[in-house]
């Protein structure tokens, strides 16, 4: 089985990362964004998608690098 993650600003897909140690969860690409919020969760796949997001949702472009 397989988790896809998609951009909210661009529509790209990716495969999420598995982490073996803990088979129960699956996490986002390593190189991608996520916040979340009230509203739910926003994942990105690189900066400018980040600024396409904000602008769309008026949400903020603030992600913890992590």
């Amino acid at each position: 089985m397989s988790v896809k993650y998609v951009c909210d600003g661009c529509g790209k897909e990716e495969n999420a990362v598995f982490i073996k140690s803990n088979p129960t969860q699956w996490h986002k690409p390593e190189d991608w964004f996520q916040r979340s919020d009230q509203d739910g969760i926003q994942d990105a796949c690189d900066r400018s998608c980040i600024e396409d997001i904000a602008k769309k949702s008026g949400k903020t472009c603030l992600v913890v690098p992590i």
